[in-house]
């Protein structure tokens, strides 16, 4: 199978490929629907069986000269950005900042925070005895 002819599926396609979330793939494709449009249109998009199988072409490697790279990726971003920047409304100001944001992210300049609780407990699935829930949960 050779690209999608609709150019934002196949950016769609590509997005989702590539592990982006359905919603931010949605938005990288183009698409500036709000609401239930926007809920419905994704729907279909997810739902499409031509898309369904452009994204198993692309993740199982099939299309080597089609593949989706960090550039392009990078170029789409940055296109969207320059396209929102251009404009006045404070919305699309957000938008900008969320695609440098993801440039960023792709590029490998900004790392996701992972917290992590170390509670240093020991999970069992032995049942504590009498004595042993009275020390742990005694209330003074």
């Amino acid at each position: 199978m050779a690209k999608l002819k609709n150019q934002r599926h196949e950016r769609f396609a590509q997005a989702l490929a590539m592990d982006w979330g359905a919603e931010e793939a949605f938005r990288l494709a183009g698409y500036k629907e709000k609401g239930t449009a926007a809920e419905k249109r994704l729907s279909d998009l997810q739902n499409d069986q031509s898309i369904l199988e452009r994204i198993h072409e692309i993740s199982s490697g099939v299309t080597q000269n089609n593949s989706v790279t960090i550039a392009m990726l990078t170029e789409g971003l940055l296109r969207i950005a320059r396209e929102c920047e251009a404009s006045e409304a404070a919305t699309a100001k957000n938008v900008a900042r969320g695609a440098y944001m993801d440039i960023a992210k792709l590029n490998g300049f900004v790392k996701e925070r992972v917290e992590s609780k170390n509670t240093n407990r020991t999970i069992t699935d032995k049942p504590l005895n009498d004595e042993e829930w009275a020390q742990k949960y005694a209330t003074e």
